[in-house]
């Protein structure tokens, strides 16, 4: 099984940034795949690129990729509400990707460049599922690791537009959901997000940001940026123009022929995320088998630290 060459610009940086040592790629590949043979707790895909995803997403340390992966399938048994029965063709999914509620921008001309995510319309009006919401941003962001090089390697930006946000969605955001939402996309998903920029926020956002905020990362905090409403220029200098949709002040595709490419793509895998509820994590006493699984001395690498 091979993986993906990627361009030699995005290599350098898996290099510099990741510490990817390509002459020792198959071997630390081959090492998670016999270790995920061997677990018990865990039914999980062994394919080179998917495992060579986890660790780039974990910067080559054998024993947090072992984690990731675990936290990855084991939040299919903490909120299967968001992991399970994402068959594209249901009828309230087809709803939300009609919507565009979660929506990869065009790649950048830099081939560095960090992927740009848009969340672009939760619905306004319409009494939408929160949970929903979230389970279709996560099938988005598989296809993302399956797919995209420059997703697992330089990582992500986050542009929600806040603008459709109204309270029968903020009182679905409990503590318990809210703390589950960040647990996959900061925990689970190997991708470092790099910076998020909120647009046309609503009058009650503080107060459900400040629940969020009980949930994320001090390091997190610090990469969100909130704007006004004359937020154009200013975005502009985040996220480059000619990625931006028109509707933001770009020049980039519309968000209806974005909406309309990713509805086709998530379509696209539906075979893959039917077969994918297979995976799952097996073990219902999670800190005992986290233990077993972690605690096999001498098992992992040790890192050579500049």
């Amino acid at each position: 099984m091979s993986v993906r060459t990627v361009a030699p610009a995005l290599l350098k940086l898996a290099v510099q940034e990741l510490g990817e040592v390509p002459s020792r790629r198959a071997e630390d590949i081959e090492c998670i795949r016999e270790w995920l043979k061997k677990n018990h707790c865990l039914k999980s895909r062994i394919d080179n690129q998917w495992i060579l995803s986890f660790l780039r997403g974990c910067k080559f340390s054998l024993e947090s990729t072992k984690k990731k992966i675990t936290h990855y399938y084991m939040m299919r048994t903490v909120a299967p509400e968001f992991l399970t029965n994402r068959d594209p063709l249901l009828p309230e999914l087809q709803a939300l990707l009609q919507l565009g509620v979660l929506i990869p921008l065009e790649k950048s001309t830099d081939p560095t460049a960090p992927r740009v995510l848009l969340l672009h319309d939760c619905g306004g009006g319409k009494v939408v599922s929160v949970t929903n919401m979230v389970k279709v941003a996560l099938m988005v962001m598989d296809i993302l690791v399956n797919e995209d090089d420059n997703f697992v390697i330089s990582g992500h930006v986050v542009l929600h537009n806040f603008r459709s946000m109204t309270l029968n969605h903020a009182v679905q955001l409990t503590p318990a959901l809210v703390k589950n939402i960040l647990s996959c996309f900061e925990h689970s998903y190997p991708s470092r997000a790099k910076e998020f920029h909120y647009i046309n926020t609503p009058s009650f956002f503080n107060s459900v940001f400040n629940v969020v905020k009980l949930f994320m990362s001090e390091k997190l905090q610090k990469r969100v940026k909130i704007y006004d409403e004359t937020y154009h220029s200013e975005l502009r200098k985040s996220i480059p123009k000619d990625i931006l949709p028109k509707e933001y002040g770009g020049e980039g595709s519309s968000v209806a022929e974005l909406i309309h490419q990713w509805k086709d793509k998530v379509e696209g895998y539906r075979g893959w995320f039917l077969d994918d509820e297979q995976y799952t994590y097996l073990n219902q006493n999670g800190a005992s088998c986290l233990v077993d699984e972690y605690g096999l001395k001498g098992s992992f690498r040790q890192l050579t630290v500049d």
